[in-house]
């Protein structure tokens, strides 16, 4: 738990420096006895770095601690938690570009927007202990968007307090309220995370131009829970058209339906003949 510790302490320099109202709002940590308390009955196993960062402090109220987003108090993530999973069993996305159904059992908001509470970044807590804790970027509106944000909840919290040390995130006044508001260059941003995880997610490489190789595109275009929806309507690469032609030749029916529509949206000449092959397809 070093790294982590040492990012949080990382983060909070950098509140320091820039006066940010985060600063003084960050809430005292949780005790071992407090957090078995509040966990018990969550069906999956928080994971240890998750314990560790509410150890270190438990939410930051209606602070930002990075741009729109604040840091939940496990009662409020637990109780947002439970909110979304009874929405979940009362919905179903307007579009069904993925295929999960929200909210997943296993998923634990730890960071929720500012603005319309739709917004969250969430780790994934399943039955039995995982070696590293990915973190979700979840839009719970009629879209249902998902993607795979960071590597890791320590490699997210490096990748922020790096965002505010090279100025990617910087603030301003607003004018109206004078109130502090992070800011983010988002290209800079995209190229820092890209540096601080490796999986080199759908999203981030969508803002990066020139990051993509081939083969990160044929792996966007196999990725679940449509992330490539996300980085095509920013990329439009023309390389993207042979994996998905692939995919919607010999992929799975839900595969297949998704590959036609983004075909669809690049317009490339080169679809049409199978798009028109696949739909005289009897499935």
């Amino acid at each position: 738990m070093e790294r982590l510790l040492a990012a949080c302490a990382r983060l909070v320099q950098q509140y320091t420096r820039l006066a940010l109202p985060v600063t003084t709002a960050l809430r005292p940590g949780l005790s071992q006895d407090g957090l078995t308390a509040q966990c018990r009955g969550f069906p999956g196993q928080i994971p240890e770095d998750v314990l560790a960062f509410y150890r270190w402090h438990n939410g930051s109220g209606n602070q930002e601690v990075f741009p729109n987003a604040r840091f939940l108090a496990l009662e409020e993530a637990l109780a947002t938690y439970h909110r979304l999973m009874q929405s979940a069993t009362q919905r179903r996305p307007r579009r069904q570009r993925t295929p999960v159904a929200f909210w997943e059992p296993q998923w634990l908001p730890l960071f929720g927007d500012m603005v319309s509470y739709d917004e969250y970044y969430a780790v994934l807590c399943p039955p039995s202990p995982q070696s590293t804790t990915p973190v979700y970027y979840l839009c719970c509106d009629e879209d249902d968007t998902m993607y795979l944000a960071y590597d890791s909840l320590t490699q997210m919290l490096e990748t922020l307090a790096a965002c505010y040390e090279t100025g990617a995130y910087w603030v301003c006044l607003g004018s109206a309220d004078y109130k502090c508001y992070v800011m983010a260059h988002r290209e800079q941003v995209a190229q820092l995370t890209l540096a601080h995880n490796p999986q080199r997610t759908a999203w981030w490489l969508a803002q990066v131009p020139g990051a993509q190789t081939v083969e990160d595109l044929a792996t966007l275009v196999e990725h679940p829970y449509g992330e490539v929806w996300l980085a095509i309507q920013v990329l439009r690469d023309p390389r993207l058209v042979p994996p998905l032609i692939t995919v919607m030749q010999h992929g799975t029916l839900a595969a297949r339906c998704t590959a036609a529509r983004l075909l669809g949206e690049l317009a490339d000449p080169r679809a049409i003949a199978p798009l028109l092959e696949a739909l005289r397809a009897p499935h």
